[in-house]
């Protein structure tokens, strides 16, 4: 799970980041062009994301479609254990051509085994998406109308930022946009 978590917090601040670069970086330009300061202001995408009601939903989800896959994968795993067991009992009663046919199968389960790896691990990153996606777009939204409605010019994540000299935590601001205490 604290994978999960950690995933959306990577995602979540290369989202913002992705976003503050997409502006003209003018900054500099202010001094030689007689510009008004630039208004910066940072905030704490994770602090943002853990505050939301829904993402406690979310992480439930997460965790039942994981716990599903676990118990899927368990059935599996017992499969293939009861197989190699027969198996083992049995090898010195079968005929050569039975050997093979049973050798075959508990080759295909182990395929089956490592398949299911592959494809729960993708179903686990897409189902991830679709839950915290919209939490992402709607954290996104609050973000654009606090940076519209307060004059900011560019708005970064705290995680990304080095220094903030002139700049504005907004955090704050978001949570209350967002309707968070």
């Amino acid at each position: 799970m604290k994978k999960v978590l950690l995933l959306v917090v990577a995602a979540l601040t290369l989202g913002l980041q992705v976003n503050a670069q997409k502006a003209p970086a003018t900054q500099n330009t202010q001094a030689t062009t007689g510009a008004s300061p630039k208004k910066l202001g940072y905030l704490n995408s994770q602090e943002l994301l853990s505050a939301m009601p829904e993402y406690k939903k979310v992480n439930e989800d997460l965790e039942a479609y994981y716990k599903q896959l676990e118990a899927d994968f368990a059935e599996l795993s017992k499969e293939y254990q009861n197989k190699m067991k027969d198996y083992e009992d049995k090898v010195r009663t079968l005929s050569e051509s039975m050997k093979e046919v049973k050798q075959k199968e508990i080759m295909a389960l182990q395929q089956n085994i490592e398949d299911f790896r592959t494809s729960s691990q993708e179903k686990l990153s897409k189902k991830e998406a679709e839950l915290v996606n919209p939490l992402l777009k709607k954290i996104q939204d609050a973000i654009d109308a606090v940076g519209k409605e307060n004059n900011f010019d560019y708005i970064y994540n705290e995680s990304a930022l080095l220094y903030a000299k002139d700049s504005e935590n907004i955090t704050p601001l978001v949570k209350a946009k967002l309707g968070i205490k």
